[in-house]
């Protein structure tokens, strides 16, 4: 049968084991295959005239970039000249990326002055939903404009080994609380003064 693997990962180390029955096969019986992507358990298989046997071959692919790694292993004996063809296909994909957030953001006031902390494999940047009432300026600092509610989107760029990937944060702005720093003095009132 043939071997298909759909979903790998890039860099990820894949195994297959392709069990061979056998019999009457006299000795000398090869295996190889064409990528060197995969490599394969064994280069012959231990059989002897008059034998009924199973054997196992171990196929170890593993992928180093994205798209299809198509081989073929055959199994081929020497004194018939009948080869078997084992197709192999194996489908790679992107490592997934995640971006970590923790800045706790839901509400800020519109005094308050954040750097914004998101982190992920490959480069962060942000945009904003509406930047009339905030935006992230290249210092990663949340530039607010005015209050209201703003959606303010982290992005990980795509590279070679991961997907691009990205995580929103709803913000909503609010008036900052009045702090009276300096308390009134009290004068003394007479009565008919």
């Amino acid at each position: 049968p043939a071997i298909t693997v759909d979903k790998s990962i890039i860099g990820d180390e894949i195994t297959r084991t392709i069990a061979v029955q056998y019999s009457n096969l006299s000795a000398g019986v090869t295996v190889t295959n064409s990528s060197d992507k995969v490599s394969l358990s064994a280069s012959e298989l231990a059989t002897d005239c008059g034998k009924y046997g199973e054997e196992t071959i171990t196929l170890t692919i593993r992928p180093t970039e994205i798209g299809i790694v198509q081989d073929t292993v055959t199994i081929h004996d020497a004194a018939t000249g009948l080869p078997l063809t084992i197709p192999v296909t194996v489908h790679t994909q992107r490592k997934i990326q995640i971006i970590l957030w923790e800045d706790n953001v839901d509400t800020v006031y519109i005094t308050d002055n954040i750097a914004l902390t998101a982190t992920a494999v490959n480069a962060i940047y942000y945009t904003s939903s509406d930047s009339a009432i905030a935006y992230v300026n290249e210092a990663n600092q949340l530039t607010i404009q005015s209050i209201g509610s703003v959606t303010i989107t982290a992005h990980a760029k795509e590279s070679e080994e991961y997907e691009a990937a990205q995580l929103s944060k709803l913000i909503t702005i609010v008036h900052a609380h009045p702090v009276i720093t300096v308390l009134p003095t009290v004068q003394s009132v007479g009565y008919g003064v």
